[in-house]
């Protein structure tokens, strides 16, 4: 009877050893589970915190720039610094008289601004004659450029717009365009200044330079409208940004601003995320 005893007893042991083990395996993972979402949670908080931080800058911006031009931040680009809130706040300004209008600017300015950002003479010459063409309402072909047939030959299943460009972004679909391309003037063009030069005093060193020695295409009149570039950080972590062109309407009278454009900003004004542990705000 003693050796069935013992059997039994040593079965009934290893089963509570195998339950305790099995407890404590639910347990550490349930731990874990409850530390990942914690984690996830702070993070969302953080996260919501930069976004908002960066909604603020954008409304705080549009009412610095109500007031008069001799007190308020500069419309240049340069960048101001402050805290809203827990966040750490950089907020970059620029009147849009000092990009290139793609919907106005002459072929001439299109072509230098080709060249600042190192693209060959012949394909700035294709390119700029193509973007006249994409935004006139007419099927005659410039020197250089890209009507229907073009695209067709291309292989494209579109023709020329033969309007003008709603937003920069379709850029992209002109004939002959490069991500590598876009990219490198995407900062240095608007379709909001309606103006055919530039206003050299508010515009980036590749706008200015893209302009210098056209002087019938100075501009020094300001601008209603203006791109305004935001990014906040929240902890030492968290990274919002966005670029919003909104526009002044201030009468007292109303919303004192309209926001023509949201968009994510391609430039940080803060360092880079791989190259200080910051974490994208992913909302």
């Amino acid at each position: 009877m003693n050796a069935p005893r013992r059997h039994m007893k040593g079965i009934a042991l290893i089963s509570v050893l195998w339950i305790v083990a099995l407890l404590t395996v639910v347990a550490t993972g349930l731990s874990a589970s409850v530390r990942f979402e914690s984690r996830a949670v702070a993070n969302l908080k953080l996260a919501l915190q930069a976004q908002y931080a960066v909604e603020s800058a954008v409304d705080l911006a549009a009412l610095n720039l109500m007031y008069p031009q001799s007190i308020r931040w500069p419309v240049d680009g340069s960048v101001q610094e402050l805290n809203i809130g827990d966040a750490r706040v950089r907020i970059a300004i620029r009147d849009v008289t000092g990009k290139v209008d793609l919907n106005h600017a002459p072929m001439i300015l299109l072509r230098n601004l080709l060249l600042q950002a190192e693209v060959d003479p012949q394909t700035a010459d294709l390119l700029a004659d193509a973007i006249l063409d994409w935004r006139d309402d007419d099927d005659f072909r410039h020197l250089n450029g890209a009507e229907d047939s073009d695209y067709r030959i291309a292989g494209l299943p579109y023709g020329a717009k033969d309007a003008p460009f709603h937003s920069v972004d379709e850029l992209q679909l002109v004939l002959g365009m490069t991500d590598e391309i876009f990219t490198a003037i995407q900062s240095s063009l608007t379709v909001f200044s309606g103006q055919g030069g530039v206003n050299v005093q508010h515009a980036s060193p590749q706008v200015a330079a893209a302009a210098a020695g056209l002087e019938q295409l100075n501009i020094s009149a300001s601008g209603t409208a203006f791109t305004v570039h935001a990014e906040a950080r929240v902890a030492g972590s968290i990274v919002s940004q966005a670029e919003a062109t909104i526009n002044i309407t201030y009468s007292g009278v109303g919303r004192p601003f309209q926001i023509l454009q949201w968009r994510r900003p391609d430039e940080r004004l803060f360092a880079e995320p791989n190259a200080d542990g910051f974490l994208e705000a992913a909302l």
